[in-house]
């Protein structure tokens, strides 16, 4: 048996895991961009340009048309 043996398993082991998490990362932010470039949020309720009311908040440009 060779006295190298452990060391090169875990050299192995190490590298698989490392490559194993970029895999895991790489394909979480994937599945997060597909699903936040097919969603299309409904347009909700908010200040249009030069409304004021305190504590309420405006978008900054909206998509969302008054029909």
């Amino acid at each position: 048996m060779n006295c190298h043996q452990p060391r090169h398993l875990a050299r192995w082991l190490m590298g698989a895991a490392v490559i194993g998490i970029v895999v895991l990362v790489a394909a979480a932010n994937w599945h997060l961009f597909a699903i936040a470039s097919a969603s299309q949020p409904a347009c909700v309720t908010h200040l249009r340009l030069g409304e004021v009311r305190p504590g309420a908040y405006a978008a900054a440009r909206s998509v969302c048309v008054a029909h």
